[in-house]
């Protein structure tokens, strides 16, 4: 039994070192899930931010992504937490890494804004705290700000990946609508590679002035680039880091490029491990930087120290047809919205195996490279084959 004087030194403890527990917790949060310490990347609606592809700190969408984790337990079963929605297919690029050239292609028109407004319902449903739009170009879509609209910012936040060419006439109104952030596609700091790239003349150019038209609307902004294994070789990505800070953006995301979509078969795209072990500890670097925007690498987040590839576990993807499938780099369908209703499709991940995040980063990246590794010996042999006959 505790002493009196046992007692008095807990209540001491508590008093003195309890307001620190919040602090405590959301800097091993950080360390966990974002290989930082815990840094402030903007505001939004008096609400701090961490990661623009996470609900604001305290904010109701913060809290409910809370709530989807008890619900969970107590269902004990996984929920989904992120669902991008492909509102369409249209693009006025033609992205030389783009993933939606493999992604499922059903027969039949785009979903309607009230399908649309469907999903969103249903995922809401679910437990999502975070709708993403993409595309192909979200932007095309003319009823993209009332698709925003449609969702309840009580429960999840709202947020668009562009190309950022149709940005700066949209932007004011994206934010009217409550969207909370915006993500910029650069994959290079130059513009006439950027342009090749994106297969966009003057792409650039107008990626930077939408950027520059979202930040004074009061949106939190970023960069995302999906970066291949030479640009960490050529500099590109330092640089990078550097037109994020020169920009003002808020976070700098980047993806390492996946041999999928437009870059499937491409065996340049293969990292090493010792290249995706140099692209996390230069961002963790910069991420340190004062005066830098937040830096993160997807390839912490979705490895063994992160929380893994949550394709399918966490997470879902809805093609423009209505296809559920586990990301916008995996085209297995479980199904469509119009035939069945989303709590039903998002069951079938668990029935066909997704039941836990990969700790060994990207399915599909895994996948095509242990592939390679498999035929890498054959290929080896036949010139061995060749000197016996």
């Amino acid at each position: 039994m505790n002493s009196l004087l046992d007692k008095a030194r807990l209540l001491r403890t508590m008093l003195l070192k309890g307001p620190r527990l919040g602090s405590h917790f959301l800097e091993l949060t950080n360390r966990r899930f974002l290989n930082s310490p815990s840094k402030i990347i903007g505001w939004s609606d008096g609400y701090p931010s961490y990661y623009l592809l996470s609900p604001p700190l305290l904010s109701k969408p913060a809290m409910n992504s809370l709530t989807t984790r008890i619900m969970s337990l107590y269902q004990w079963r996984k929920l989904p937490d992120h669902i991008s929605v492909a509102v369409t297919d249209a693009c006025n690029c033609r992205c030389e890494h783009c993933s939606a050239t493999s992604m499922v292609s059903a027969k039949g028109a785009p979903l309607s804004g009230a399908e649309w407004k469907g999903v969103i319902r249903q995922a809401q449903e679910l437990g999502v705290a975070t709708v993403s739009f993409v595309g192909g170009e979200p932007l095309l879509r003319q009823d993209i700000c009332e698709l925003v609209e449609a969702v309840d910012k009580d429960l999840s936040q709202a947020i668009l990946f562009t190309n950022g060419c149709a940005l700066a006439a949209r932007a004011a109104e994206l934010r009217r609508a409550g969207l909370t952030s915006v993500i910029v596609g650069i994959d290079t700091p130059e513009a006439e590679a950027h342009d090749a790239r994106k297969g966009s003349p003057g792409a650039f150019e107008r990626a930077l002035e939408g950027i520059e038209a979202a930040r004074r609307s009061g949106l939190l902004t970023g960069i995302s680039a999906v970066v291949r294994p030479e640009d960490l070789a050529s500099g590109t990505v330092e640089r990078l880091f550097e037109l994020g800070r020169e920009l003002g953006v808020n976070q700098v995301l980047l993806f390492d490029a996946v041999a999928t979509g437009s870059y499937s078969g491409r065996q340049d795209m293969s990292w090493s491990a010792a290249e995706l072990e140099a692209i996390v500890a230069l961002c963790a670097s910069y991420q340190r930087r004062r005066g830098y925007p937040g830096i993160h690498s997807y390839t912490y987040h979705k490895s063994h120290r992160g929380i893994g590839c949550a394709a399918g576990v966490s997470q879902l993807y809805v093609s423009p047809q209505g296809e559920v499938c586990p990301c916008d780099f995996d085209p297995t369908s479980m199904g469509s919205v119009r035939d069945t209703p989303l709590h039903v499709l998002w069951d079938r991940f668990t029935a066909r195996g997704y039941t836990h995040s990969s700790l060994e980063g990207c399915r599909r990246q895994h996948a095509a490279t242990q592939l390679e590794r498999e035929q890498e010996p054959a290929r080896e042999q036949e010139p061995a084959r060749e000197l016996i006959q």
